[in-house]
């Protein structure tokens, strides 16, 4: 497996995850309305966000490189 695509499987690993504990954070809060539950949602719903606008931006850096 080649470092790029480690990489792309590690990002889509990485997004998610933080995604599933984006939606298990919102049930914890929903269920018992702790506010550290709801700032732990939003911190990993960022950063879900964050990695889902790298990968498509990293892959459009491999093509233009001639790594694709």
């Amino acid at each position: 497996m080649s470092l790029k695509h480690f990489h792309i499987f590690f990002v889509t690993l990485s997004f998610l995850l933080s995604f599933s504990l984006c939606l298990w954070a919102m049930a914890q809060f929903l269920s018992s309305k702790n506010t550290g539950m709801l700032a732990l949602s939003l911190l990993a719903a960022a950063s879900a966000l964050c990695l889902a606008l790298y990968l498509p931006g990293f892959l459009r850096k491999m093509k233009k490189a001639g790594l694709a």
